[in-house]
Order: C-alpha cells, then structure tokens, then sequence
C-alpha cells in the first residue's frame, strides 16, 4: 500500500506543479488553488507512504519521478525545448528511481526474514523453558 500512497503522492505534485504553471504566478485564482490543493494532497500522500518506506527512498522516488513527468509535460503542453542533453538526464533519474525501488525491496526482504528468524528462535528459546 505504501507504494501505491508513493504513486499517489507523484501525480499529485506533477498536477500541481502544472496547475502553478498555469496559475501566471498565482494571479490566476483557479489554477492556484488546485496547485495548493494537489500539492497538499502530494504531501499528505507522501507522508503516509513514509510510515513504511525509507524517507530517503521515498523522497527521491517522489522527486525524481517527479522532476522526469514534469519535464515531459513542459515540452508536450508548454512547448519547451528538448535537448539530447535533457533527455540523456531525465534517462538517468529514470534508471536512478528504478534502482532505488529495486534496493528498497531488497532491504525490505532482508528486514522480514530477520523479523521471522527472531520470532523463530523467540519461539524455540520459549519452548526449551
């Protein structure tokens, strides 16, 4: 489930973020109230996924996602120049998030066996008494 708070918490900043776009600095009172309202509900999201997850894990999933939507958005709606350069690094944070997930679920598979080999030897302490 914190994953899928994780994911939750990333459209909603990227949503946000957009609607800041479109808010023309905050003069624009609908725009800027969906960005303050999406932004809360990005961190409210984030906060529960960080109940489980790393927060170092968690944050720079969220950002780094985050960061790479954003930048797709900003040359597919806004028309702003994509460089091999930019698309080299949007590639990078891609590769970066998805082995930070893939650690995270690593550090989480070593943390439940040892969660289970304590109950075990809890269990065989109790019943040598």
């Amino acid at each position: 489930m914190a994953w899928l708070y994780l994911a939750l918490g990333i459209v909603f900043e990227v949503c946000g973020t957009t609607a800041l776009k479109f808010s023309n600095g905050f003069t624009q009172s609908v725009p800027a109230a969906i960005s303050i309202g999406c932004f809360s509900a990005a961190l409210y999201f984030l906060s529960l996924s960080v109940r489980v997850l790393d927060l170092s894990t968690v944050y720079a999933i969220w950002s780094g996602v985050g960061v790479a939507i954003v930048a797709v958005i900003g040359v597919g709606v806004f028309g702003e120049a994509l460089s091999g350069a930019k698309l080299c690094f949007i590639a990078l944070i891609i590769v970066g998030v998805v082995g930070l997930q893939s650690q995270q679920e690593a550090v989480s598979t070593e943390a439940e066996k040892a969660g289970r080999a304590k109950e075990n030897a809890l269990k065989t302490t109790q019943g040598s008494d």
